[in-house]
């Protein structure tokens, strides 16, 4: 325990806030008096959750109450009520964390302690083997962590259940026992109070062993990490896989590469992507087919076009053109000029002609352009095949519109009517280009 006392005080600055989630069990009270005796003049925010399953909840989260007060520490208590269909430990386990992290930056707190101990780790590590896992998923309770800036510390991982309640015998440390925890009839209690101690009386130095195994595979994992890091860094071109530099990497780093793209288009890391998705998107990887989708969960979409893999990103945002300042949409750059241009990257209007405002907005299905010259109708969509516009690149290519939808002209590639030559009347000069990349 003196270890984890010098750990703590090595962690913890002085004067600084300290958020505790507290939930009146021995754990969570040996690690507040373990946080009480640092002597660094912290403050500390206890957090306490009542999630009202026992009818002894209300009477333990008063005691908690009164207890803070005494010590002169802050408390706050949530009420926790299961919503949906998620397995009320997942949806409760979200839950706490969910409000930890936000006691935590109403009061500028760097840190939240946990009391997870080594048993927490076995039992967590044999629940995921049981339901399934990933290997990833199987290291995921490191003793710390940071969420949005804000680091979760468990500083009891290294003791056992047993070295805990020890030291609140040893010290006189009051605490409350969760009688839903012998209820064997939750798969964790059961793993708990039944396969663990099975497990342990053939094998004493079974949840060390764990403990050992979690470590190692943290490390093979962090290394990994950082060679898919490199790796996406050179295959992934704005917001776009290049498979010519996909494919020739081993299969189990291509999925580890896509499985990355796909957790940044997600935003978060999904639990509705399965093993299957990530071989079926290698699959189309490697197919000789130039052009592919694979429609993937909660409605996205993945694509194989031209080279690349992408997520559909068309926007249906439209932009109003006005004639004294410069717009940046998709990618270009839209301006009022004074100097006559002929190139397809000017265009010229004569604005009695048509209804303003002007906007820029994507092409829309089967939209035609009358274009200059021919004065006959044709489709966008064939202009991009002739002019080799992949179609990610066509889901947000600029067309310019007047009030009225009329197309006036698909920018660098084609003019319209509208567009007048240098031999016509116009009074607007607009110039297009390409932004830079450090524009």
């Amino acid at each position: 325990m003196e270890k984890v006392h010098k750990k703590l005080k090595d962690k913890i600055n002085e004067n600084s806030t300290v958020v505790l989630s507290l939930s009146g069990g021995v754990d969570s009270m040996v690690l507040y008096d373990l946080l009480k005796k640092l002597d660094l003049n912290q403050k500390i925010i206890c957090v306490h959750f009542n999630h009202n399953l026992r009818k002894e909840s209300k009477f333990e989260e008063e005691q908690i109450v009164n207890m803070c007060e005494k010590d002169n520490n802050a408390i706050r208590v949530f009420n926790y009520n299961k919503t949906g269909k998620k397995n009320m430990h997942d949806s409760a386990r979200e839950y706490r964390y969910e409000k930890l992290l936000e006691v935590a930056k109403e009061s500028n707190a760097s840190i939240i302690l946990t009391a997870h101990h080594e048993d927490d780790l076995v039992e967590t590590f044999l629940f995921k083997v049981i339901r399934g896992t990933t290997l990833q998923s199987l290291s995921s309770l490191k003793k710390s962590v940071y969420y949005e800036n804000v680091e979760i510390y468990r500083p009891l991982l290294e003791l056992s259940k047993q070295q805990i309640l020890d030291y609140a015998l040893e010290n006189n440390i009051k605490y409350f026992e969760d009688s839903s925890n012998k209820e064997n009839a939750y798969s964790r209690n059961y793993i708990r109070n039944v396969i663990i101690p099975l497990i342990k009386d053939k094998n004493p130095t079974f949840s060390k062993n764990i403990d050992n195994l979690i470590e190692e595979m943290e490390e093979n994992f962090n290394f990994i990490s950082r060679e898919v890091d490199i790796i996406y860094s050179n295959v992934v071109v704005n917001n776009r896989i290049d498979i010519n530099r996909l494919l020739p990497l081993d299969d189990y780093l291509i999925k580890q590469v896509i499985k990355k793209f796909i957790w940044r288009e997600y935003q978060t890391k999904t639990t509705n992507l399965k093993k299957e998705h990530l071989n079926k998107i290698l699959l189309i990887s490697k197919s000789d087919k130039p052009s592919l989708s694979y429609n993937l969960p909660e409605g996205k979409v993945i694509y194989k076009d031209n080279g690349f893999l992408y997520f559909d990103r068309k926007s249906n945002h439209e932009f109003k053109i006005e004639f004294n300042d410069q717009v940046r949409v998709f990618g270009f750059k839209f301006k009022n000029v004074k100097e006559y241009g002929n190139g397809n990257d000017y265009c010229c209007l004569y604005t009695k002609e048509l209804s303003l405002p002007l906007y820029i907005r994507n092409a829309r299905k089967g939209e035609k352009i009358v274009l200059k010259g021919l004065n006959k109708h044709k489709k966008i969509s064939d202009i991009f095949i002739d002019e080799k516009i992949s179609k990610f690149d066509r889901r947000n290519f600029p067309i310019l519109v007047d009030s009225e939808d009329n197309i006036v002209w698909i920018p660098m590639v084609k003019k319209s009517i509208f567009c007048k030559s240098d031999t016509e009347s116009y009074d607007i000069i607009i110039r297009c280009s390409k932004e830079k990349k450090n524009e």
